[in-house]
């Protein structure tokens, strides 16, 4: 399953808990990102 839906998404791998934790990161330590969702899919929402 993981194989076949890594394919399909623009990343070409299933994420790991490292990419969400590089989001978090971002989000926490930049003070010029106020009140938005930031989405770690990979490019799931992009991709066919």
């Amino acid at each position: 399953m993981f194989e076949m839906v890594s394919t399909r998404l623009s990343a070409r791998r299933i994420g790991q808990p490292g990419d969400v934790a590089q989001a978090i990161l971002f989000v926490a330590t930049n003070s010029f990102v106020t009140g938005t969702a930031v989405t770690v899919d990979g490019g799931g929402m992009i991709s066919p």
